[in-house]
């Protein structure tokens, strides 16, 4: 029988593994750790790999994970490539499948709650933009209306009508309409980390139970802006019970947060990794065969002992001394001297431009015929690595190449800038999508920002305006790709130089963590800053009133909120969610007629918006809730016909509506037409109103809550008793 050969996998791992150099203190650390009972006191479920870019980190915690493997160990690893909870959970799912041990379970769930994501969001009903997340757009109304929906909170309850209001935005009330009576698809969907965590930490600790599991976390000073917090939940067994076998190795340029992690000492291992000492770096030079005295202790000079740039030299160095001139002042010109051919000098330069690099992009960039060997030549330098699933160059030869080439040939740099933005400009108008439509398009958006990127690149005080305005603009549109457009920002902010009050992406980048941290102060300075920059036009401004609107709202500041819906509404006399809004303000300060006058309005504008939009089912859902809300505020100031009138008017545009009915039975009680409204109870008591409560209990509710306010009438006697 002939013998069976390696695999090509194994033998790059065996190469990789003679090929690593040094790091013996912090690699004898973890296979030690390895090797004990992971129930023993002393056993470390926590190892911090830190440092700066280049000096090794990730290639520390692959030889990690071949060591881990060796031993028996199943692992996962992870980089920026996910950029969620619930994606970093799947692709630990998806490889420890690979390796035998299945999660089935969380696997089944993350397919529905995709499946349920990608039909919601291709909903033509589905809201979008800011509204969706935060916007009241919904006006109050009586029990029914609050009690039909969850919210999004804490436990999912089913709430009263101020908290849904206030808390639930328009994306939970469609998605809770859209999946009625599917309370756990609901909370799936609005909730994923909280459904999916319990599901997922049961079956990987039953996987731990039988044998270690290592997961590595790699670039945390990306993912962790996610995963920190809930990586310290499930520490915290805020999910279910963690198994000592799981092993966490998280790696990132800064030390692990002490104030956040300081709990987890005992268990935590920090490894701070350093660029290479003088014998690891001779070490790692001989087993590249670079031994020349002379080029040697040039190349520990110009890579400073990085490992990234130590590769990187040792790659293309020449073979003699010789052939060495005065030491350069960058490692990047060295190498470049280095490389004989000036195609390739130059294709390794200007790829430096690009965020990312395919074989189109490289041949954009290099105007090459042989653009395909190019750049397959290009993917074997050690600088040149796949993150996120895209060929990149690592952070720290990148940046040198971008500064060397600014220092060469600004002009260059900025014509290649200009040549990149105009060849994503021309990909993203091929999607033949309209502003509307790509911002709803993920491919559009990713065009997108590659276009921001290199546009702002060549010029960014030129082109200010039209970022910033574009950025808000997208929060009305699609608020997930609106933190994207000013995170890219605040990266090209950080390349060109420009840092502290003049960065509008680091201050929107902080108005969205803000917001969504609930630290509400903190957003209304961000906003204060945006209005004095004078740069927003007025279709943008209106969207920052409305937004400091609803944050002053959460703060139970009403005047302020108040003062804020006027001025959207002075910049724009059309939107209907701003006189919705205002309208549930001056309800709050108990000025009801002003309200009514308010949410009439909102009405109206939506009817002018269904005039031209006949067939917008979205829109006649709305009007539908719109009209049931207002009906329970008619009720309130005892305009009891027209309380009908809007209940009728309400179940025109959307008969599904059945909850209404409630305030329907109550403007025929108050109006004294007693058989009507015990028709209406007949027709409903006995019928579920939702998972939690019947029809007879909703309307006993509203009965009461009416009466609290004064609002009597001689048969809500007789009517309770047949309710009871």
């Amino acid at each position: 029988m002939s013998k069976k050969r390696k695999s090509f996998r194994d033998k790059l791992r065996q190469l990789q593994s003679t090929e690593f150099v040094g790091r013996e203190e912090q690699l004898k650390s973890f296979v030690e750790n390895l090797k004990s009972d992971p129930d023993d006191l002393h056993f470390s479920n926590i190892f911090n790999v830190y440092g700066q870019g280049g000096v090794g980190k990730t290639t520390l915690l692959r030889k990690f994970e071949h060591e881990a493997k060796a031993q028996g160990t199943l692992t996962a690893y992870t980089d920026e490539g996910i950029g969620s909870v619930p994606e970093y959970m799947n692709a630990i799912a998806v490889q420890l499948e690979k390796q035998g041990k299945p999660l089935k379970k969380f696997s089944k769930r993350y397919e529905d709650y995709l499946q349920h994501k990608e039909e919601l969001e291709a909903d033509p009903e589905a809201p979008h933009g800011f509204a969706a997340l935060l916007g009241r757009t919904i006006a109050k109304g009586g029990a029914g209306l609050a009690k039909q929906i969850p919210v999004a909170g804490a436990a999912m309850e089913f709430v009263d009508t101020e908290a849904f209001v206030s808390h639930a935005g328009e994306w939970a009330a469609f998605v809770a309409k859209k999946l009625i009576n599917k309370k756990d698809e609901v909370q799936l969907v609005l909730k994923p980390e909280r459904v999916l965590t319990p599901i997922w930490l049961d079956e990987l600790s039953d996987c731990a139970n039988g044998q270690q599991v290592c997961l590595f976390v790699d670039t945390y000073e990306n993912t962790g802006q996610f995963l920190d917090v809930w990586l310290r939940s499930l520490i915290e067994e805020q999910h279910g019970e963690l198994s000592t076998g799981i092993v966490l190795i998280i790696a990132g340029r800064k030390k692990l947060d002490s104030n956040h992690w300081s709990p987890y000492q005992s268990i935590s291992v920090p490894l701070p990794v350093e660029p290479f000492s003088e014998t690891e770096a001779l070490d790692y030079l001989a087993r590249r065969g670079v031994i020349q005295e002379k080029l040697v202790n040039t190349i520990l000079q110009l890579s400073g002992k990085l490992p990234v740039l130590l590769a990187t030299l040792a790659e293309i160095s020449p073979n003699s001394a010789e052939e060495i001139d005065e030491v350069c002042e960058t490692a990047v010109e060295r190498f470049l001297k280095w490389e004989d051919d000036p195609a390739k000098r130059e294709v390794a330069l200007h790829a430096a431009i690009p965020r990312y690099l395919n074989q189109d992009i490289l041949a954009e960039v290099s105007q090459a015929e042989k653009s395909g060997d190019l750049f397959s030549w290009l993917r074997r330098r050690p600088f040149v690595e796949q993150r996120g699933g895209r060929w990149t160059y690592h952070p720290v030869v990148r940046e040198q190449m971008l500064r060397y080439f600014s220092q060469l040939s600004p002009t260059n740099k900025r014509l290649l800038h200009q040549q990149l933005a105009e060849y994503f400009r021309n990909l993203q108008t091929g999607l033949g999508l309209n502003e509307n439509e790509g911002h709803q398009n993920e491919e559009w958006q990713e065009l997108a920002l590659e276009v921001l990127y290199h546009q702002y690149g060549y010029s960014s005080q030129e082109h200010l305006s039209q970022v910033l305005n574009f950025g808000v603009s997208a929060i009305a549109k699609n608020y997930d790709f609106a933190k994207k457009w000013f995170e890219t920002l605040a990266d090209i902010e950080i390349l060109v130089g420009i840092t502290g009050p003049e960065s509008i992406g680091k201050l929107f980048n902080g108005f969205f963590s803000s917001l969504e941290e609930d630290e509400y102060l903190h957003v209304l300075e961000a906003i204060q800053k945006v209005e004095q920059l004078n740069l927003l036009v007025p279709d943008n401004l209106f969207i920052i009133s409305f937004v400091k609107g609803e944050v002053y709202y959460r703060i139970n500041k009403k005047e302020e909120a108040l003062a804020s819906y006027d001025k959207a509404i002075d910049l724009n006399p059309e939107d209907a969610s701003a006189f919705n809004n205002r309208g549930n303000v001056l309800d709050d300060l108990d000025r009801k007629v002003e309200a009514l006058a308010s949410y009439k309005t909102a009405i109206l504008l939506q009817e002018k918006g269904l005039a031209e939009k006949s067939t917008d089912l979205q829109l006649l859902n709305r009007l539908a809730n719109a009209y049931g809300s207002l009906s329970w505020h008619l009720l309130l100031v005892k305009h009891f016909k027209e309380s009908e009138e809007a209940v009728l008017k309400a179940l025109e545009y959307d008969g599904s509506e059945i909850w209404v009915n409630t305030n329907l039975f109550l403007a025929y009680l108050f109006q004294g037409h007693f058989d009507q409204a015990v028709e209406i109870c007949n027709q409903l008591k006995d019928k579920p109103f939702n998972d939690e409560k019947s029809f007879r209990e909703v309307f006993l509710e509203d009965l009461q809550e009416l009466e609290n306010l004064g609002i009597l009438h001689p048969d809500m006697k007789k009517i309770k008793t047949l309710l009871k």
